[in-house]
């Protein structure tokens, strides 16, 4: 059995549990006791250990919408990128950077193009009702699965909340990284986790979501590199 079956099977396993037993008590938890708020407050730590730093303070909300949109913002910023990254590849040598341009590229898109995909095949309320009106569990007591709603391959946006895109593309980012250098691999994953975790924290998703979202993610890359190297010798072997 290949690695990516096993973690195939375990994950299914974890999603599955944490659906029944895990999403609404974590949700409500995190909901009541304002959560989001902590990592606003830990912000403001970070902000205050620079006092030569002449920052204007802003009001409470604002600062935790700060905060929020500064986490979730980069894996889109990266796959906003990931185009770019593939026409620098186009004119680099054959070598490590240039397959690694390419694979990181073209794992970001894949992974993409597959989790908004799945979006629009689950349908998934939405933990907590942010924007547009999305239903939710804390703002509707809305839960659960609402098939192919939505237009084809472009999902409703009041019902994508599985797989966590964000949390799928942060580890279709790092995962390339572990390939190169394998002893970062770790702290890739670990990178991609906390962005997972963040997206648990802010209730921007469930922990399902989370899972799904990094099985995804790794998914992509994996099959991103087995189809670059299939037809040669891997040239991402790690160091």
């Amino acid at each position: 059995m290949s690695p990516l079956l096993r973690l195939w099977i375990l994950m299914i396993i974890a999603i599955g549990f944490s659906y029944c037993f895990v999403d609404r008590p974590v949700c409500s938890y995190v909901e009541a006791h304002h959560w989001h708020d902590r990592i606003t407050t830990l912000g403001h730590l970070v902000r205050d250990a620079h006092p030569t730093k002449k920052i204007q303070p802003l009001p409470p909300s604002h600062e935790a919408d700060k905060l929020r949109y500064t986490i979730a913002d980069w894996p889109t910023i990266m796959t906003g990128l990931a185009p770019f990254l593939l026409v620098v590849a186009v004119f680099l040598n054959r070598g490590k950077t240039k397959d690694f341009l390419i694979l990181l590229g073209f794992s970001i898109l894949f992974t993409f193009l597959l989790k908004n995909d799945l979006k629009w095949v689950f349908g998934r309320y939405w933990p907590l009702t942010w924007i547009h009106g999305k239903l939710s569990l804390i703002g509707n007591h809305a839960y659960g699965f609402q098939w192919f709603k939505g237009l084809p391959f472009q999902g409703d946006e009041t019902l994508s909340a599985f797989p966590s895109g964000h949390t799928a593309v942060a580890f279709a980012c790092m995962i390339p990284i572990g390939l190169v250098c394998r002893k970062l691999l770790p702290f890739c994953i670990a990178i991609g986790a906390i962005e997972g975790i963040l997206m648990v924290v802010f209730n921007y998703h469930f922990i399902s979501d989370v899972l799904a979202g990094a099985l995804v993610g790794i998914s992509c890359t994996y099959w991103t590199n087995s189809f670059l190297t299939r037809d040669k010798n891997p040239t991402l072997t790690g160091s």
